[in-house]
């Protein structure tokens, strides 16, 4: 899972109610959905931000119907720019929306999740990977004076492990440029509605989901403002942010089963 920059202990939440419900364990498929029209992201470690815990409940196209996972979010790690991203061949995907950035938060979630199998295709091939616990939310961010990111989706990310990349592409966004070596997926992110203090955020773009790779780290320094609705003020929170280690990619789900 991501690595946070160490911290003290947010032990005292305890009181996590762990639930397997027993039909989970059964397969289950969804049909192929749409190609997305979503940005790819580079992340970049978050340094120093805002200190955050705000219980939520959640739902994606895991959830059981009619359910909602509880989770605390406790902790930002990340900050992630749309970037433009050109393959060894020469493809150049075009950053679609410069306003679309993402605060990637640790969370407790209080549901033990099955083990699933998830067939998926984007710009690396079609390939499969295994998903375990949800660990992150991807929360749609506002950086310095550019709006909010209106059409971009929160995302429930999980654990996830999968084949090796191992392919050096070129990567330009709004803090540097340069080449990157992609490795292995770490995370399968689902769109997902979120329930926050009463206000609910609907899944806007239910066929973009995100697979997660790590990278060979590029080192960066630098800083931010940024805003969401996890951290308010006119002039957003002051947020250092150092090395990029993650590379985002677009993705389309094809099916995906529990596994026994």
């Amino acid at each position: 899972m991501i690595r946070p920059v160490p911290r003290r202990s947010r032990s005292s939440w305890i009181g996590v109610l762990v639930v397997l419900a027993a039909v989970w364990l059964c397969p289950a498929f969804v049909e192929a959905q749409a190609a997305p029209t979503l940005d790819h992201f580079r992340c970049y470690a978050e340094l120093q931000g805002p200190s955050v815990v705000e219980p939520v409940s959640l739902k994606d196209q895991f959830t059981l119907p009619g359910a909602l996972q509880d989770a605390l979010v406790y902790r930002p790690v990340r900050f992630c720019n749309p970037v433009e991203k050109t393959t060894p061949d020469g493809v150049v995907t075009p950053i679609q929306d410069v306003n679309a950035h993402l605060q990637l938060f640790l969370i407790a979630p209080s549901v033990i999740e099955p083990t699933r199998s998830v067939t998926f295709k984007n710009q690396f091939g079609r390939r499969r990977l295994l998903t375990f616990n949800p660990v992150v939310l991807a929360v749609p961010t506002a950086k310095n004076t550019q709006p909010f990111p209106d059409n971009l989706d929160h995302f429930l990310c999980y654990q996830a492990r999968g084949g090796n990349v191992n392919v050096v592409v070129n990567l330009r966004d709004q803090f540097q440029s340069g080449p990157a070596t992609v490795l292995r997926p770490f995370l399968f992110c689902n769109p997902v509605s979120k329930l926050h203090r009463d206000v609910q955020v609907p899944i806007k773009n239910p066929d973009s989901h995100l697979v997660c790779y790590r990278t060979m780290v590029t080192e960066f320094a630098g800083q931010a403002l940024v805003r969401n609705q996890f951290i308010s003020g006119t002039d957003g929170f002051p947020i250092t942010v150092g090395s990029g280690d993650i590379l985002c990619v677009p993705t389309q789900k094809l099916r995906f089963t529990a596994v026994p």
